[in-house]
């Protein structure tokens, strides 16, 4: 596994996922290591008094095994926040927040003085080793969670991440809620309607639908959430981009139907805007649709268009995108962000050419339509993750070995790599390369259990 990083390495390391010249901008970690497992140990120096004799390491951990605990648990604050301001991965503050209560209620006064962990960095969840397991790759610590196996079915592509929970569709088109990281049952929504399905449809057609079935995985193209299921059980909706033409459906927390939109505008990816569903096509139309209109699912609401209908306009690139996403900038501004791949020339063809445009969307005070779409050479501070995932910005600045004014990418598109493209510069530095690319990787974030 290779993440880039500008942590040394040891000399002579060869990468054996990749062939990378320069390594000391690389780390890799090798499964069954014991090195890579986490854990917390606090040192306590031995008493080095003239005055008696010194005793033995057996005899100082005997002695001092009970009153080491009441001292560590009675640290001072500020010790304590000087401490938790070096821990750079949300993992290590929730296990030192676990150890006692007077620990817990620091954690959590920490978070709330610092808002760190109101918005946490994204892990990449990645096929590992045998066919069998997934496990999370962390981006500020620069290596795999070899001890973490997240339960998650491994023959299966997930169809979306949001909020914590992990996205599967099965054979009938129906979609399955999971959280890897939390002991929450799994929701199980209805199966999506095919245009096959639909009453009317000629019966020759049916063998369509037989075909969709042998590709359900790829069927169910992205799902999101309006809020985490654990923490609002009654009060969610799921958005689902789904079929060839990349319709769009959602549901409410408690309802047994789906209610579909009645025009198709091969939609890309969806966002919870103004309390709105946003959606953007390849061809770089944005519509919205009011989920607060009806609460019936067979009411079909129609989606709004906000953008002329004409073709987006750019010197270099082609109107039509690869893929296309809208996303929350940290400050609230609605960014269209447009994906263009290029096959790249020679042997070696599974990262290709890959170039980001990125555009921030003016909105009318009168109707609320998108006057403008200004391109946007800097995202300053902000780093995009996109892919499957729930499009996501984080602060670059609240994270080691976050890059700032990038874009984060997976291989969302058949041969598309898994990188980080750099607006400041127009390259692309190749972030991981997947032994297994089936199943996908995909941005995943942990819970931060009650930091917040």
């Amino acid at each position: 596994m290779a993440v880039v990083g500008k942590s040394p390495v040891k000399q002579g390391y060869r990468n054996p996922c990749t062939d990378v010249k320069d390594r000391s901008s690389m780390i890799e970690v090798q499964p069954g290591n014991n090195k890579n497992k986490r854990s917390l140990e606090c040192e306590i120096p031995p008493d080095r008094s003239t005055k008696k004799p010194r005793r033995s390491d057996k005899d100082f951990a005997l002695n001092t095994s009970y009153t080491s605990v009441s001292e560590w648990a009675s640290l001072p604050m500020d010790i304590f926040f000087l401490t938790l301001d070096k821990l750079f991965e949300l993992i290590d503050h929730v296990r030192l927040a676990v150890v006692c209560k007077h620990w817990n209620d620091v954690s959590k006064a920490h978070n709330r003085t610092t808002q760190r962990w109101c918005k946490v960095l994204p892990m990449l969840m990645i096929p590992f080793g045998s066919r069998t397991k997934r496990m999370v790759c962390s981006l500020s610590e620069g290596k795999i969670y070899t001890n973490v196996q997240l339960p998650v079915p491994y023959d299966k592509r997930c169809s979306g991440s949001s909020h914590g929970w992990l996205a599967t569709a099965d054979e009938t088109f129906a979609i399955t809620l999971l959280n890897p990281f939390r002991k929450a049952e799994a929701i199980h929504l209805p199966p999506l309607v095919t245009p096959y399905d639909l009453p009317g449809c000629q019966s020759e057609l049916q063998k369509h639908r037989d075909e969709l079935k042998k590709q359900y995985h790829y069927y169910v193209r992205k799902v999101i959430l309006s809020a985490d299921p654990s923490s609002n059980p009654n009060n969610y909706v799921v958005v689902a981009i789904y079929d060839n033409c990349c319709r769009l459906a959602f549901i409410r927390a408690g309802q047994r139907d789906w209610t579909y939109l009645e025009e198709p505008y091969m939609f890309s990816d969806a966002i919870f805007h103004r309390n709105e569903i946003y959606a953007v096509g390849l061809g770089g139309i944005i519509a919205s649709v009011d989920i607060n209109s009806s609460d019936d699912p067979s009411s079909h609401p129609k989606a709004i268009i906000r953008t002329p209908l004409r073709p987006m306009v750019h010197p270099v690139f082609p109107y039509k995108a690869d893929k296309a996403y809208l996303v929350e900038s940290s400050n609230g501004d609605l960014l269209h962000v447009r994906k263009f791949l290029k096959p790249k020339e020679g042997v070696d063809q599974k990262l290709g050419v890959v170039n980001f445009v990125v555009y921030k969307v003016l909105f009318s005070d009168k109707d609320g339509s998108i006057v403008k779409q200004n391109v946007v050479d800097s995202i300053g501070d902000d780093a995009l993750f996109l892919g499957d995932n729930h499009s996501m910005t984080v602060l670059a600045s609240n994270f080691p070995r976050c890059q700032p004014n990038s874009i984060y990418f997976t291989n969302d598109i058949w041969n598309g790599g898994i990188g980080i493209f750099s607006l400041a510069n127009k390259t692309v530095t190749q972030l991981y390369r997947p032994q297994n690319p089936i199943p996908p990787a995909i941005w995943i974030v942990p819970p931060n259990n009650g930091l917040c």
